[in-house]
């Protein structure tokens, strides 16, 4: 179960759209965020029938889209998810090559899972810091954690990836037996739309920022706030 604020989809998917369409903030009007009849936030263990029509109005599907190297056109990728308040799934449908066998499958994608959601869901915030996960809220809102989930799918992916033996250079769609953990977190930042942050001139001369020791410049821990912003963005929160 993932966090969810009653108070955040409320102000984000009820209030704050009819204060666009009727151009007022009167409560009586719009809704009153301080006096709702919910008044107690559901949180990762709650349930209860508020839950399924709030995770509706929460879920929006982000591309697919083409993702762009800033200065550099011809490096891009595709970026597609969906987010339900600070909650991100991803689909992904290996192509496996015809010697990977079942046990294998197992272990690569239990590598990359782990790999994954291991980085994501506890990431290093900033130089220095404990490992621990980034949250939303505004407030009077309840603090939602910024969580990733990866699925591993036969249909309907948001993302193909070409699984080859061995081991090779690895982007967004190409990925090895031999490919790491860690690898596979940096490659999944891609598909959330980052690009990279590692100096690589004769592909893309005037990247930047470089060198930053994040996990899109050399496949680290570290994701700074800047990396998981566009989560706080999509709700209207504050990232903590």
């Amino acid at each position: 179960m993932n966090d969810l604020s009653v108070r955040g989809v409320y102000r984000r998917y009820v209030v704050e759209p009819r204060i666009a369409f009727f151009g007022t903030a009167d409560p009586a009007i719009v809704g009153d965020l301080t006096n709702m009849s919910i008044a107690k936030d559901i949180l990762w263990t709650g349930t209860g029938w508020v839950r399924s029509p709030l995770e509706l109005l929460a879920r929006k599907v982000v591309g697919p889209a083409t993702w762009y190297q800033n200065v550099c056109e011809n490096v891009k990728g595709t970026v597609c998810y969906v987010q339900t308040w600070t909650h991100i799934d991803v689909r992904i449908l290996l192509n496996l090559d015809a010697g990977i066998d079942a046990a294998m499958q197992a272990n690569i994608e239990n590598t990359w899972k782990n790999g994954i959601e291991g980085t994501w869901n506890s990431p290093v915030p900033s130089v220095g810091a404990s490992p621990r996960a980034w949250k939303c809220a505004r407030q009077g809102e309840a603090p939602c954690r910024v969580s990733f989930k990866v699925h591993w799918v036969g249909n309907n992916p948001h993302h193909y990836v070409n699984v080859h033996t061995g081991s090779g250079r690895e982007d967004e769609y190409t990925w090895y037996t031999m490919t790491l953990g860690s690898t596979a977190a940096h490659e999944f930042g891609h598909m959330l739309g980052l690009p990279d942050e590692y100096i690589e001139e004769a592909v893309c001369p005037g990247r930047a920022p470089v060198g930053t020791g994040t996990i899109m410049a050399n496949d680290s821990t570290y994701i700074p706030q800047r990396l998981v912003q566009w989560v706080s963005d999509e709700i209207g929160s504050d990232l903590q």
